[in-house]
């Protein structure tokens, strides 16, 4: 189930997604990158995938990492 997609240039996207593999549910972030023959996007090695009990501390420390980058901006 693809959760959210942002496109990062006009060859790649960022995606996240809920994926089940043998009954088991995982989350994965991964950059899909443009298939120009085939007019869609196929994914790359770039990203991760992680179990779902991790999720509180993937978002935890993406919040950490918009503060720091906010307080670069108020330097």
């Amino acid at each position: 189930m693809i959760v959210h997609e942002m496109i990062i240039n006009e060859k790649y996207l960022l995606r996240i997604s809920k994926d089940t593999v043998n009954g088991k549910s995982f989350g994965q972030v991964r950059i899909w990158i443009l298939d120009k023959i085939r007019g869609d996007h196929k994914p790359t090695t770039k990203g991760f995938g992680f179990e779902l009990c991790h999720l509180d501390g993937i978002i935890q420390g993406m919040i950490h990492l918009k503060a720091i980058d906010m307080s670069v901006y108020e330097a």
